[in-house]
């Protein structure tokens, strides 16, 4: 049994020192990850050791270099094991009073008298008031009012659409998306005895903002609705959605309604999200007996559009005006993190991709003026402080398209692709050759070459030579861009001195080093980026001059098809671009597949788009349907016609660059009237020099962004 009583915080301070393996700890780390002062962790120092000596532990301190545990790992057994049992007297941090001040203000519909504050947190008015004008603070950011009135109570004032905002936020300020993944998926596990009532009772609060049952349907129907309309949410997404759901319900539940700006609203209405959100809002109010309004469905069509939303399927075979535009933006933004890092990083389809996607949720947050929780922000500006500041810079077209400063927590996942995207970049490429010089014999040479190598897997050790005969000229001659000896060496050549043994400290030398002559020749491989990089775009410009030619030369026009349905017209549309039974059959499946998630039809020109990517298809084919009588569609209150079809097909596994010829095409149905006239009109001829000058126009603003890049100019 242990002797003498611990308080939760001298309880987590020897819990910190239980997790550190072997190695010295300062009071200032471990006030930083208690998240208190250096003087806090001092005042409780004397208790501590007092503590451990009783139950036979040795603290080990050292002025200047910190504290540890001196103990085998079977007294560290021993001592987690006391410490599970420890009974605690709990401190409340003020962070822990605040947030539980403010998950009574958002709950309560009466004001709250001082004093209950006081006695429960066993706090002083005046420690009180300080937290009191800590919580204001945290409110101004959802616009809530704290109000304090002496006989009455404290109390707060905002919008229902405010209420939620901070809920919301709270509940991501107190739990991250690991918990919240193991509360959505059943795994909440009772408080241990040693959590304070203060912590249980914060969370009990939180978990009935977010109850499991409602949690339970919840997931059922959103399942429901990914496995109907072939949808998949990103994790992050998949929480965030749930959190935001299982809020609104109980919200309604209690009476609470949301309320939207009739032109917002209306603008919502048109997106393919919006139908997803009405289907999912029916089966909530099915559920759970309530009525949901437009005002609500509107907002769930928010999330939607601010999540990272993707077809599970094939992804869609075109890339539309928007995602079109992305593209180039993003190769802007990589343009500028080349010229910044001095390495080519536009050769990487995944970092284009990937940061293409991340670019289209992102404008959605940041046009909808949603808030962005990165959770592991500090960690990138701490860990990848270059790339975060190489992003901050890159990101300029991203402020000129939605007029305004992109937050840091938006930077620190774009920092993520770029970091994901150096790495790669580093691994592939970015091999430094270094000669090993060592005094102690031919052994101990090869050893630490083995260490090394090891150690760094961008490092390889070309050459182990002698101390006394080094070759500077020689050195050059091998490409060897660095010397690492035992001993100091007073050579003009890049060079650094480490213990044979490789310690700790040598490895941090060796990575300053690496960093250090990567800087200095920056400028010179910049050069060299730019030549690499005027090839790779020669081998781009080509697949986009032959993917051209192929699409004009296999243009098909059928006129006067009869089809009495769309399903109808899909099954014409599989025959006249197939050459057999199998290719039909599997064409005519994806183009159904590809309609059940939403038609794409232009209302105003009656023309619809049939697109889909097939195991089947060998080479881009785009084609035209013209009916020989209209196809009406009930669409509740209205009627659509269709009376021509615009089909692109391509295959499964197809170059992204030949993708983006197609979105050329889909996207001139949106923002070319010329397009959609000889489309609707035209003789065969006139569609194929429409579709060659669209084509064109795309091939010359490619080649000027290569030129660009690489900074050359026609003359």
């Amino acid at each position: 049994m242990s002797k003498n009583t611990l308080t939760s915080r001298e309880k987590e301070i020897i819990e910190l020192l239980t997790l550190i393996d072997n190695m010295p700890i300062t009071v200032n780390d471990i006030a930083k990850k208690l998240k208190v002062s250096s003087r806090t962790i001092l005042r409780q120092m004397s208790k501590i050791e007092s503590w451990l000596v009783a139950n036979n532990f040795k603290l080990s301190k050292k002025p200047g270099v910190g504290l540890m545990l001196d103990v085998s790992i079977e007294e560290k057994v021993r001592l987690r094991n006391l410490l599970d049992k420890e009974m605690v007297s709990k401190e409340y941090s003020p962070e822990e009073r605040q947030y539980f001040i403010i998950s009574e203000l958002l709950l309560s519909k009466e004001p709250i008298k001082l004093y209950y504050f006081t006695s429960l947190l066993k706090a002083a008015e005046g420690t009180l008031s300080s937290d009191l004008d800590k919580v204001q603070k945290w409110l101004d950011k959802f616009n809530i009012k704290l109000v304090r009135k002496p006989g009455l109570g404290i109390y707060i004032e905002g919008s229902e659409e405010e209420y939620r905002h901070a809920m919301i936020h709270l509940i991501y300020d107190c739990m991250d998306e690991g918990q919240l993944l193991n509360i959505i998926k059943d795994n909440v596990r009772e408080g241990r005895q040693t959590q304070s009532t203060i912590e249980i009772s914060t969370r009990n609060h939180l978990l009935k903002l977010i109850d499991k049952e409602t949690i339970r349907t919840i997931e059922e129907l959103i399942n429901k609705i990914e496995k109907e309309k072939n949808l998949k949410l990103a994790d992050s997404a998949y929480v965030g959605l749930i959190v935001h759901l299982a809020l609104a319900i109980q919200r309604i539940k209690n009476g609470e309604r949301i309320h939207m700006d009739k032109k917002a609203l209306d603008d919502l209405k048109i997106l393919p999200e919006y139908k997803i959100s009405s289907v999912l809002a029916s089966y909530l109010s099915k559920s759970f007996d309530v009525d949901i309004s437009d005002g609500e469905i509107g907002y769930i069509t928010m999330h939607l559009k601010g999540a990272k939303l993707r077809l599970n399927s094939e992804d869609s075979l075109y890339i539309t005006l928007d995602n079109l535009e992305l593209r180039e933006l993003a190769q802007k933004i990589i343009i500028n993190a080349s010229k910044e890092t001095g390495k080519n990083l536009l050769n990487s389809d995944k970092l284009l991709n990937d940061l293409t996607n991340h670019l289209g949720t992102a404008i959605n947050r940041l046009n909808m003026k949603l808030n962005i929780r990165n959770p592991l922000l500090d960690k990138i500006k701490e860990d990848y402080s270059e790339v975060f500041n190489v992003s901050k810079k890159s990101i300029k077209p991203l402020e000129e398209l939605v007029h305004g400063k992109i937050p840091e927590s938006e930077i620190g996942y774009i920092a993520i692709h770029f970091a994901a995207a150096l790495e790669n970049y580093r691994n592939n490429t970015e091999k430094y050759k270094v000669a090993i010089a060592c005094a102690s014999g031919i052994g101990t040479s090869r050893l630490l070459a083995s260490k090394i190598e090891k150690e760094f897997s961008n490092i390889e050790v070309e050459s182990i030579i002698s101390i006394i005969h080094i070759n500077e000229e020689e050195l050059r001659e091998k490409g060897i861009d660095l010397v690492i000896s035992t001993v100091s060496l007073n050579i003009e050549f890049n060079n650094i001195y480490v213990n044979p043994l490789l310690l700790e400290e040598d490895k941090i030398k060796i990575e300053e080093a690496l960093k250090n002559f990567s800087r200095k020749m920056s400028d010179e491989r910049h050069k060299e980026v730019n030549d690499q990089s005027f090839i790779e775009n020669v081998k781009t410009i080509k697949v986009y001059s032959e993917s051209i030619e192929e699409m004009i030369e296999r243009f098909i026009l059928k006129e006067n098809v009869v089809a009495e349905n769309i399903d109808n017209l899909i099954e014409k549309a599989a025959l006249f671009f197939t050459d057999s039974q199998r290719q039909y059959d599997d064409v005519l499946e994806k183009l159904l597949k590809r309609e059940e998630l939403g038609s794409t039809i232009l209302s105003d020109y009656n023309i619809m788009l049939l697109h889909c990517r097939s195991d089947e298809i060998a080479k881009l084919q785009v084609g035209v349907l013209r009916l020989k009588n209209d196809i009406v569609l009930k669409r509740g209150t209205y009627d659509e016609v269709v009376n021509t079809a615009l089909v692109l097909l391509a295959p499964v596994h197809v170059d992204s660059k030949r993708l983006e010829l197609m979105s050329v095409l889909s996207s001139s149905l949106i923002n070319d009237d010329n397009f959609i006239n000889v489309i609707k009109q035209g003789a065969h001829s006139d569609i194929i020099n429409k579709m060659s000058k669209l084509l064109a126009n795309y091939y010359y603003s490619k080649i000027k962004i290569f030129l660009d890049e690489n900074q050359y100019t026609i003359t």
